[in-house]
C-alpha cells in the first residue's frame, strides 16, 4: 500500500494525542497529573466523532479498490484487528481491518453490564489503544460511562509491571487487566517485597482475556498479591464481537474444570477424578449477556453439539460486527453461518474451539492450530504447558 503523506501525518498526530510520553512515568511508577488533561481531550474527540476526520476518510477511500467508499455517516470507526501488540500505524487499511458498524454503543452497554460499571468506576490500563482491550474496553468505555480511565504507555508496563499496579493503587482504580501473559509477567518481574507492599483491595475487577487464561496464573496472582479470588475476572471476546462476548458475574471467583485430557483430545468433556493420570485444567469465561447467543457447533457438519462436547464457538447478537471491509468472500464465510439442522443464524464463526458446561463457556483452543495425529486432537497450548 502506498503511503499517503497527509494520512500518515494525521495518524501520527492522533496517536500522539492518545498516548502518554514515557517521560511522564516517574521512578516508582507515579503518573504525572497531565493524565487528566489527556482524558478530557480524548473524550472531547470521541464525543465530537473526530476519531476519523473527513480528511482521513477521504484518504482511506483513495486506497480502496473497485470504487468502494467508506461512509462516515454509518461507520463508527475502523480499527486494526491486532493479532499482536506490534502494528504499523500506516496499516489502517489492510486485509485484517474490521469494519464495525452500529456496534459501539451496543458493546459499550454489554461491557457496562458484565463488569457492573458505574460513574464511580476508574480504569487503569497499560494496553495500547490499537488493541481491542485498550481502545474499546478502556477509552471508549470511559467515554460511554462518563467515568475516568487512566492510561499509561505499554512500554512503562513492559519496563516494570509494578508501574501499572502502583497506578491502580494511587488512582483508586477499580478495574484493570490484560492478556494472561500480563499477569504472568507481573508475577515474574515484581519482587515479593513489592507485592506485599501493594494495597489492591479497591480493585474490584482484574479482567483477563485475549489469549488462553491459565488456572495456575489466576491462582498464583491472587495469592501472591494478597487479593481475593473473586477479584479475578476471566472473559472471552475478539475484534469481530467488538471486544467482549462472554463474562461471569461480578464478585464470583473464577470457575475451573479439571478434565480428562485423553477424552478431551476426542472432543469429549469428562471431569477428571483421582483415578485419572492425565488431566488438564480449564478456566470458565462466563456466559453471554443481553441478546447475544453462543452456540457450540460441529465445524464440519454445522450441527449444534450437546453440552460437554467440544465444537466451534459461534456467536450472534447486536455486538457482532458486520464483516471485513472490502472482503465479501471472507465476510460471508465468517459472519454468515447457519446451523444445518435448525437453520439458525446468521452466526459469526470464531474459529475458536470450546464447550458449554452448566451454561459456562470454556475455551480449549483454536481450530486452525489443532494438531491431529492418528485421529487424536492435540492443542498446542496444552502441549506447551504440559
Amino acid at each position: 500500500m502506498t503511503k499517503d503523506k497527509n494520512f500518515s501525518n494525521e495518524l501520527d498526530s492522533l496517536f500522539e494525542e492518545m498516548s502518554l510520553d514515557e517521560a511522564s512515568i516517574l521512578a516508582g511508577g507515579e503518573i504525572q497529573p497531565t493524565q487528566e488533561e489527556y482524558e478530557r481531550e480524548l473524550i472531547d474527540k470521541l464525543n465530537n466523532n473526530d476519531l476519523l476526520s473527513d480528511e482521513m476518510v477521504e484518504s482511506i477511500n483513495n486506497h480502496l479498490d473497485q470504487g468502494e467508499t467508506l461512509d462516515p455517516k454509518i461507520t463508527n470507526f475502523i480499527k486494526e484487528q491486532a493479532e499482536s501488540l506490534r502494528v504499523e500505524k500506516e496499516e489502517v487499511v489492510s486485509e485484517e481491518v474490521v469494519q464495525e458498524v452500529n456496534t459501539k454503543e451496543d458493546n459499550s452497554e454489554y461491557i457496562r453490564q458484565t463488569f457492573d460499571f458505574n460513574l464511580e468506576s476508574v480504569g487503569v490500563n497499560w494496553l495500547p489503544i490499537f488493541h481491542d482491550m485498550g481502545l474499546i474496553g478502556g477509552v471508549l468505555q470511559a467515554a460511554y460511562l462518563g467515568a475516568l480511565n487512566v492510561g499509561m504507555p505499554p512500554t512503562a508496563f513492559l519496563k516494570s509491571p509494578l508501574n501499572w499496579l502502583k497506578a491502580l493503587e494511587k488512582y483508586n482504580g477499580t478495574t484493570g487487566g490484560g492478556p494472561n501473559f500480563g499477569f504472568d509477567y507481573s508475577l515474574e518481574k515484581i519482587s515479593q517485597q513489592d507485592k506485599d507492599q501493594l494495597n489492591l483491595e479497591k480493585v474490584r475487577t482484574f479482567y483477563c482475556g485475549a489469549e488462553p487464561v491459565r488456572k495456575q496464573t489466576m491462582e498464583s496472582f491472587y495469592k501472591e498479591f494478597g487479593i481475593e479470588a473473586r477479584q479475578l475476572y476471566p472473559v472471552y471476546g475478539m475484534a469481530e464481537t467488538t471486544l467482549i462476548a462472554s463474562g461471569g458475574y461480578q464478585n464470583e471467583a473464577p470457575k475451573y474444570l479439571s478434565v480428562d485430557s485423553e477424552k478431551l483430545s476426542k472432543g469429549i468433556i469428562s471431569i477428571a477424578d483421582n483415578n485419572i493420570t492425565k488431566a488438564v485444567d480449564l478456566v470458565g469465561c462466563g456466559h453471554s449477556w443481553m441478546d447475544t447467543c453462543i452456540k457450540i457447533v460441529n465445524p464440519e457438519t454445522f450441527i449444534e453439539v450437546d453440552d460437554n462436547m467440544v465444537g466451534e464457538i459461534w456467536i450472534s447478537g447486536p455486538t457482532v460486527a458486520k464483516g471485513y471491509y472490502g472482503k465479501p468472500e471472507e465476510t460471508n464465510r465468517s459472519f454468515n453461518a447457519f446451523t444445518k439442522d435448525t437453520n439458525d443464524g446468521p452466526f459469526l464463526r470464531t474459529g475458536d474451539l470450546g464447550f458449554l458446561s452448566d451454561k459456562e463457556l470454556y475455551i480449549t483452543g483454536r481450530l486452525k492450530d489443532m494438531i491431529i495425529i492418528r485421529g487424536v486432537n492435540f492443542y498446542p497450548n496444552d502441549m506447551e504447558f504440559s
